[in-house]
């Protein structure tokens, strides 16, 4: 058996069974099989809105008897999906531009790439922050953004926020 974390996605299926994790965030996966592979996963489509998962999948490899933990890393932040401009009349960040969050100590990998009309998603952000916008090799291909998400509450209807954001 294993026991999942994770932390402060309460509510949440996993793949396999019938367990949900509770208000922290844990739960039990029982019946693995023994010095074998197993996958245990969560169910990305019932997360809480403020909850993005990094990997929704964790291989454990348990001994007779054992009891192992399989941890999830998650980020607790808001959804954004912002329209990223370039100032000086230059237009929008280029489709395939990389965009991360900077001094993300304890938001694992928030990285994602723009779309079309200059558009990134981006889950599990703080309420303020700077991103770094980078599309090349030269000074002229990067660029970065800060933004407030304050007074910009998601809601039921609509959890992902949407802002423009100036890239300078």
């Amino acid at each position: 058996m294993a026991l999942v974390s994770a932390p402060d996605a309460s509510g949440v299926r996993l793949t396999s069974g019938n367990g949900v994790t509770d208000w922290q965030g844990f739960a039990v996966a029982p019946y693995l099989s023994d010095y074998t592979s197993n996958n245990i996963g969560l169910d990305p489509s019932t997360l809480p809105d403020n909850v993005d998962l990094p990997k929704t999948n964790v291989e454990v490899y348990p001994t007779k008897g054992a009891v192992v933990k399989a941890d999830f890393a998650t980020r607790i932040g808001y959804q954004v999906l912002m329209t990223l401009t370039r100032v000086g009349g230059m237009g929008v960040v280029p489709f395939g531009a990389t965009v991360s969050l900077l001094n993300n100590k304890e938001r694992d990998d928030a990285t994602s790439i723009v779309g079309d009309n200059g558009q990134v998603y981006m889950a599990g952000l703080p309420v303020k922050g700077e991103l770094s916008v980078v599309w090349g090799k030269g000074v002229d291909k990067q660029c970065r953004v800060n933004f407030n998400l304050n007074g910009l509450k998601p809601t039921a209807q609509m959890p992902v926020i949407q802002l423009n954001g100036d890239c300078r």
